[in-house]
């Protein structure tokens, strides 16, 4: 899937940096897992850390959170949010 100029994917995004899913990518067991951790189009996002070498990162949604593996975080697309 090509990915437009405004988006990027979760594993673009840096430690405590905020973003809104516009889709989730992959094929349908990889979208619908992520769709189970409650990744879905126009909820809000936030990396809150990664492991030294950048895998696994921990994101919060919808009040929790969740460790996951940057190869999963490339399936989620997202435009970011401005910074405040």
């Amino acid at each position: 899937m090509s990915i437009p100029l405004a988006h990027t994917t979760l594993a673009d995004l840096s430690d405590s940096e905020s973003a809104t899913i516009v889709d989730l990518d992959g094929d349908a067991r990889q979208r619908q897992r992520l769709g189970e951790m409650g990744m879905t189009p126009g909820c809000s996002i936030r990396v809150v850390r990664s492991a030294p070498l950048g895998d696994p990162c921990v994101v919060e949604l919808r009040n929790f959170r969740v460790a996951l593996r940057r190869g999963a975080s490339r399936h989620v697309i997202v435009t970011r949010e401005a910074r405040a």
